[in-house]
């Protein structure tokens, strides 16, 4: 569960397509998040680039309004050129009491 105003808050990432893993060698990865209509991009940690895994960490400021749907899209650009970009997701950020 995603609380508002949490403080780096990390967000694991384990990338597969059609049940295959995307291996991360040699590549970027970003989280594209949008909060109504402001939009952040976040730069992802790789932690096992081989079985696609990465994390994207958080802060209180990305998550300060609460009682709404945040979208978000994972995009990962190769050294080659390669740009491959998730389905759209989303996640509630519920209030902080």
């Amino acid at each position: 569960m995603v609380v508002q105003s949490n403080d780096k808050f990390p967000i694991f990432i384990n990338l597969t397509d059609n049940g295959e893993v995307v291996d991360l060698t040699n590549a970027t990865v970003v989280l594209k998040l949008k909060k109504g209509s402001t939009s952040i991009s976040k730069n992802c940690t790789i932690i096992d680039a081989a079985n696609g895994e990465c994390k994207a960490e958080l802060t209180a400021t990305d998550l300060d309004t609460g009682k709404i749907n945040y979208s978000y899209q994972v995009t990962i650009t190769y050294t080659d050129g390669r740009v491959i970009s998730t389905q759209a997701s989303a996640f509630m950020v519920y209030p902080k009491i």
